[in-house]
């Protein structure tokens, strides 16, 4: 009787470990800009409260292909921090959320919060700029959701 409950939760636990490993890693890119040194991070984890979800109804989310490590090294190397922002020290985090659809093409992108001048934009051009995902599952089947994605700005001298 033991044995049957604590499969289930050696599974869950297991399922917790593996996203929060993925989830808690993030990748800070140093650039020059100007005499400052702008740092960019990208990570699905921030220090802002998250923006409401939807309950996700599928059975497997979408993934970027080879896995959210290679996301961050394809933002990392295309994101470039807006010169407005530069000039104005504006930092913070931009919620993207967009669709992942069933062939894996990114669609309805939109900025669920702002920080503004021109980071928005910048966000806009690297989804559109990805490729595609590997679609998120239901029964089996390829279906398509929304997935939510932080981009945080952050300056350093």
């Amino acid at each position: 009787m033991t044995r049957f409950f604590q499969l289930p939760i050696l599974k869950i636990c297991s399922n917790i470990t593996f996203v929060a490993l993925i989830f808690s890693s993030s990748l800070v890119l140093g650039q020059r800009s100007g005499g400052k040194e702008v740092s960019i991070m990208v990570s699905a984890h921030s220090n802002h409260p998250s923006p409401p979800q939807p309950i996700p109804a599928v059975d497997v989310q979408p993934e970027y292909p080879g896995g959210a490590a290679k996301m961050r090294e394809f933002i990392g190397r295309n994101l470039k921090y807006p010169k407005a922002a530069q000039k104005s020290d504006v930092q913070g985090t931009v919620f993207s959320e967009f669709w992942v659809n069933t062939d894996g093409k990114i669609d309805r992108i939109k900025i669920i919060r702002s920080i503004g001048y021109g980071t928005d934009e910048e966000v806009i051009r690297i989804l559109k700029k990805m490729p595609k995902w590997k679609p998120a599952q239901f029964r089996g089947k390829a279906t398509a959701t929304t997935f939510t994605l932080p981009f945080s700005f952050r300056l350093t001298d």
